[in-house]
C-alpha cells in the first residue's frame, strides 16, 4: 500500500468536490490541525466502540512492594485501560491477570490486610487516574499494562518526521530531512551536541507501529541533529539505533506525518470531518449538509467493514490441565 502521508491527506482535504479550491484562510498545518482533533475526538471513538484492538499497546513497568501506584499513561484513549498481567520479575514467566475492583469491596475480600497473604491473587482498583494493587504485592513483577493508545498527533512531514535513508555506524544515521518544527513542534537543528529531544521510531507501513517509543515505557533520546554534506544525519542512543532499521520513520515524541493504526478505510472520514470544519467556518451550509451525509454513510460503511475484525469469534480455553495431570486445553 502507498503511504499517504498527512500532506496528501490535506491536499485531498482541499480536491474534495464540496471543498472550496482557495484555502487561503487556512494553512497545511490548521488543516492537520482539523484532522488530527477530528481523527482524536470523533474517529478514534467510533473504533474504539467496535470493541477491536486496533489501538492495543503493552507498556511495560517494575513494580515491586514498594509500588503504591501507577499512573495510567497519559496517551491512553480515553484514560482507558485494557488489561493488567504480572510477570515475575527474574524469570520472565507469567504469574497472573489482575482483575480490577470497587473499592467499596475492600473490606469484604481481605478484611484489614493491606498486604498479600499466601495464595491470594492481587487486584486492582482505579483512583485519580492512577492504578493502586491491593493488596500490596510482596515481590517483584514486571506488571504489563495493555492499554488503548492514542495516535500520535498530525502534523505535516516537514515539521516533525524524518526517515532513515541508511546507518552510518557510531549511533548516527542518515536521514532524507531535518524538520523544521512548527509553533507546537521544535526545530530538529536546534538540538546539537549533548542536548537533544525525544523522538519515537515509527514503522515504515500502515499501521505505522511504534519500534520505540518512550510513551511505551521505552525512552529514545536523539543526542545530537546536525546537517552535513550530501545529507542529514542524527545521532541517536545506542539502543534506539540497535532498535531501528533502513526506512523507519523518526518523528518528534507524540507527532507523526502518518495516520497510526487506523485502517486505510479510516482516512475517508478523517477526511471528510476535516472538510466540514472547513465548510462550517466559511459559512457553507448547503455544502456542509452534503458532506455531513457522506460522512454519516462513510461511517457507517467502515463500522460495518470493521465489526468484527476477524471472521470468526475468539475462542476460549478450557485450563483442563486443572482437572488433572495428562489432561491437555481444549478450544471451544
Amino acid at each position: 500500500m502507498i503511504a499517504k502521508k498527512v500532506d496528501d491527506l490535506i491536499a485531498d482535504v482541499v480536491a474534495l468536490d464540496n471543498t472550496p479550491q482557495s484555502q487561503t484562510t487556512f494553512s497545511d498545518q490548521q488543516i492537520a490541525k482539523f484532522m488530527d482533533e477530528e481523527m482524536r475526538g470523533a474517529i478514534v471513538p467510533l473504533v474504539v466502540r467496535l470493541r477491536e484492538e486496533y489501538f492495543v499497546i503493552v507498556a511495560p513497568y517494575a513494580v515491586d512492594s514498594t509500588t503504591t501506584r501507577i499512573t495510567i499513561p497519559a496517551q491512553a484513549a480515553g484514560f482507558r485501560l485494557r488489561d493488567i498481567y504480572l510477570y515475575d520479575a527474574n524469570t520472565g514467566n507469567f504469574a497472573c491477570k489482575v482483575n480490577r475492583i470497587n473499592p467499596d469491596q475492600i473490606p469484604y475480600l481481605y478484611g484489614s490486610s493491606v498486604t498479600l497473604g499466601f495464595n491470594q491473587v492481587p487486584t486492582y482498583y482505579i483512583e485519580n487516574n492512577d492504578i493502586i494493587f491491593y493488596p500490596r504485592l510482596q515481590q517483584s513483577y514486571t506488571a504489563k499494562i495493555r492499554y488503548f493508545k492514542a495516535p500520535n498527533h498530525l502534523y505535516t512531514y516537514a515539521s516533525c518526521t524524518a526517515q532513515v535513508t541508511a546507518k552510518l555506524g557510531a549511533n548516527q544515521v542518515q536521514c532524507d530531512n531535518v524538520p523544521t518544527g512548527s509553533t507546537a513542534v521544535q526545530d530538529w537543528s536546534l538540538f546539537t551536541g549533548v542536548n537533544g529531544t525525544t523522538l519515537d521510531i515509527i514503522t515504515p507501513q500502515s499501521p505505522y507501529n511504534f519500534r520505540m517509543s518512550v510513551t511505551t515505557g521505552l525512552p529514545l533520546v536523539a543526542q545530537a541533529i546536525v546537517a552535513v554534506p550530501g545529507g542529514n544525519v542524527v545521532t541517536l542512543t545506542s539502543d534506539a539505533y540497535n532498535s531501528l532499521q533502513a526506512g523507519d520513520y523518526l518523528c518528534t515524541n507524540d507527532t507523526c506525518a502518518f495516520v497510526q493504526f487506523l485502517p486505510f478505510e479510516a482516512y475517508e472520514l478523517i477526511k471528510l470531518r476535516a472538510s466540514m470544519r472547513i465548510l462550517k467556518a466559511q459559512g457553507d451550509p448547503q455544502n456542509l449538509g452534503i458532506t455531513a451525509q457522506l460522512y454519516n454513510a462513510a461511517a457507517d460503511d467502515l463500522a460495518s467493514l470493521l465489526a468484527p475484525k476477524v471472521e470468526n469469534m475468539p475462542k476460549k480455553v478450557q485450563p483442563r490441565s486443572l482437572l488433572g495431570s495428562g489432561a491437555t486445553r481444549k478450544f471451544r
